[in-house]
């Protein structure tokens, strides 16, 4: 692809909230940096997040509002706060930007990057025009708006998903980076030194290595470790691997970990900082580039842990995939209690909650943190009731690694990730086999998209599911096709089916 000159770049990124996604947004900023080093590059974010974003060396310039006040509980904001929004619109198209990229799925994003967008700037993502919402056009638009309905069947990670998205908009070539984020080490060796129980002298020296950060909540109920797991899991770490356990999470988070604390003896103790809530994000970051693992499930802490290169113990129960939110890099060790090779629904099925994380039994997460602070072998976790996965990245692909002995993915499910890769980045088709029904159901869908009407798809959870949603976003609200985006998805399920025809067994890609 043909690079902008670098004197003109200028790119502005939409992605409002969550801390978590826009760590995950990282790597797109370092690899536009990469790409065009003269490149001016903003990002659009609320409140929460700035702290974050000021910690991402690769953006020029943060801009900010007040969530709460602008966008309150509604996609698109209340009606008397649209004043503000244009003017927030408004002042964001005085900037002259070459390039919106909105990384946000939201009718908000859509909206403040639509005013911000000034004549002749290229948009990449949800977008408004005077005609209502737009169809998206670009393919990783689409990939990305279909992940939330179709997580089972894609294969690729949230942070290649933005990169990849991020290249297509900008007209460079996709290249997946290693984030880039300041932080203070000396600063954080200062935070542990005054977390140390007591806050004194024998207080810090107790804290013998190795130190290990602990994750003690998550946003969703189900992934969040059950108090007698974290108890049992601090026991065991503390007997087993003797080192220094620091408890992170926010102030709301802390009491999880009050039945560990009480179960320990004096000396235990005093090798359990108590970090919940206590600290800001640069002094966090800071915190966690000095520890020598952190064991977390899929949240904040995850991804920061990853971003400063600390090793990660990653704990994925069924409702979450590590496809799409492992941890970024290579050599972090990932726990996966999926079912049937993929994420289930037990959100909204299970009764008890219970099962994932009794099969994430604490004495087994226990024994593959020691595996992956002391780089031993992996074919221990061998005939669990979880997946073991080693992550690794390289500039064209993040993928998982079976650790465990087992294939990476059922034969079926390997078929069609293979070939949605190779769909998705332009790649050469590799031969493969995949059961008649699910060919079939490729070909049918591809037939249905043809005469660019039907409205209602009826997910159900199956692989066409893939671009089925796709579909739904070569669509705007006006109810009117995107003409490419809808050749292109229709094309997409004419491949696969071509794919099944052929008979062969799908190839290394």
């Amino acid at each position: 692809m043909n690079e902008l000159p670098q004197d003109r770049a200028k790119v502005l990124f939409i992605l409002t909230h969550r801390l978590g996604d826009l760590l995950q947004a990282f790597p797109a900023f370092a690899m536009v940096r990469r790409r065009l080093p003269q490149a001016e590059i903003h990002l659009l974010c609320d409140d929460s997040c700035v702290a974050l974003a000021r910690l991402c060396p690769d953006l020029d310039r943060v801009h900010s509002f007040v969530r709460n006040q602008l966008l309150p509980g509604s996609a698109t904001g209340a009606f008397h706060q649209a004043e503000a929004v244009l003017e927030l619109g408004h002042s964001l198209k005085n900037e002259r930007y070459t390039h919106i990229v909105n990384l946000m799925g939201n009718l908000s994003a859509a909206l403040l990057g639509s005013i911000a967008a000034g004549e002749g700037a290229r948009r990449a993502g949800r977008s408004f025009s005077a005609e209502g919402l737009d169809p998206l056009e670009q393919r990783w638009a689409r990939i990305l708006m279909a992940l939330p309905a179709a997580r089972a069947w894609q294969p690729f990670h949230l942070s290649e998903i933005f990169s990849r998205l991020t290249a297509e908009a900008i007209g460079i070539e996709a290249e997946l980076a290693v984030p880039s984020v300041t932080v203070n080490r000396l600063h954080g060796l200062e935070q542990a030194r005054q977390l140390a129980p007591h806050g004194d002298e024998s207080g810090w020296l107790a804290l013998r290595r190795p130190w290990v950060g602990l994750q003690g909540g998550a946003s969703k109920g189900l992934r969040r470790p059950p108090a007698a797991w974290l108890r049992t899991f601090g026991r065991e770490f503390l007997g087993q691997l003797g080192g220094s356990l620091f408890l992170m999470g926010t102030a709301a988070e802390a009491e999880a970990f009050d039945p560990l604390l009480r179960s320990l003896t004096q000396s235990q103790r005093r090798r359990c900082v108590q970090a919940c809530g206590m600290l800001d994000l640069p002094s966090m970051a800071s915190l966690v580039a000095n520890l020598d693992a952190v064991a977390s499930v899929d949240t904040f802490t995850l991804h920061l842990a990853a971003a400063v290169d600390t090793p990660v113990l990653g704990l994925f129960p069924g409702p979450a995939s590590p496809h799409e939110t492992g941890p970024w890099g290579s050599g972090h060790l990932v726990l996966w209690a999926d079912r049937d090779g993929g994420p289930c629904d037990c959100e909204q099925a299970c009764a008890s909650g219970t099962e994932c994380w009794e099969r994430l039994h604490p004495e087994l997460a226990v024994g593959a943190l020691g595996l992956l602070l002391m780089k031993g072998e992996t074919g221990a976790l061998k005939g669990r009731r979880v997946r073991a996965f080693e992550t690794a990245l390289d500039r064209r692909q993040y993928h998982l690694r079976s650790a465990d002995g087992q294939r990476e993915r059922e034969p079926e499910w390997e078929a069609l990730a293979s070939l949605a890769r190779s769909w998705a980045v332009g790649a050469p088709r590799p031969e493969a086999a995949l059961s008649s029904e699910i060919g079939e159901e490729f070909r049918r869908f591809g037939e249905t998209l043809k005469g660019g009407t039907t409205t209602d798809f009826g997910l159900r959870k199956g692989p066409a599911d893939w671009f089925r949603v796709q579909a739904l976003q070569a669509r705007g609200e006006s109810k009117a096709w995107s003409r490419k985006g809808l050749e292109d998805v229709a094309a997409g399920c004419g491949y696969f089916a071509e794919a099944h025809g052929r008979g062969q067994r799908v190839t290394a890609s």
